[in-house]
């Protein structure tokens, strides 16, 4: 019975401190940590990805979660992810704080299923994933414009992303995963020079 409720106190705990991250503090402090993370996203190793069928799909597993990684074909430059979390505990994944690098370095803010493009920043809420659950997701790059008053995700342009098929070619998820143990910043590499 302790354990249950120990267990539940973290996970409301790891809820609540994603949330505050994503929404203290108004468009400053976003610009803030916005600029904070990206500054640091070179400083976070890369993990060892094992390829599953063919070049578009690419897995992952650690004491945490087990991850696959799929190219999504119908949509340009999307990625299905399907997390299943092995740990005792809770994970909570702070959507605002995942970043998309495209082939050329560029950082991008990432949305997933249920937030559209020029939806607000706000719109996004992390996600907390109960020890055993596995989360069925699609991630996207979005730049970040303001409109209407508020900061929005926008999609980006052939400008703002380079194009696929250059040799070589990878982009980066980067995705950081709040657990029992603390938080830790997972850098996927995907190598996408053939993509199907």
């Amino acid at each position: 019975m302790k354990t249950i409720f120990a267990r539940a106190t973290t996970f409301c705990l790891l809820i609540a401190a994603a949330m505050a991250l994503s929404a203290c503090g108004g468009q400053a402090a976003r610009d803030y940590y916005a600029d904070y993370y990206t500054q640091q996203l070179d400083t976070y190793p890369n993990t060892m990805l094992t390829y599953d069928t063919g070049l578009s799909q690419w897995s992952f597993n650690d004491d945490v979660f087990d991850v696959t990684i799929t190219l999504e074909e119908d949509q340009d430059y999307a990625f299905n992810i399907v997390l299943h979390n092995t740990s005792d505990g809770p994970l909570v994944i702070d959507w605002n704080r995942v970043f998309y690098v495209d082939i050329n370095g560029q950082t991008h803010h990432a949305i997933h299923n249920g937030v559209d493009y020029f939806s607000p920043m706000a719109a996004q809420h992390p996600t907390a994933l109960a020890a055993g659950a596995t989360l069925r997701d699609l991630v996207r790059p979005a730049n970040l414009v303001e409109e209407d008053g508020a900061v929005r995700f926008a999609p980006p342009s052939g400008n703002d992303i380079a194009a696929w098929g250059d040799w070589p070619a990878e982009v980066t998820l980067l995705i950081p995963v709040h657990s029992e143990f603390g938080e830790k910043v997972y850098r996927f590499p995907l190598d996408v020079s053939q993509p199907y």
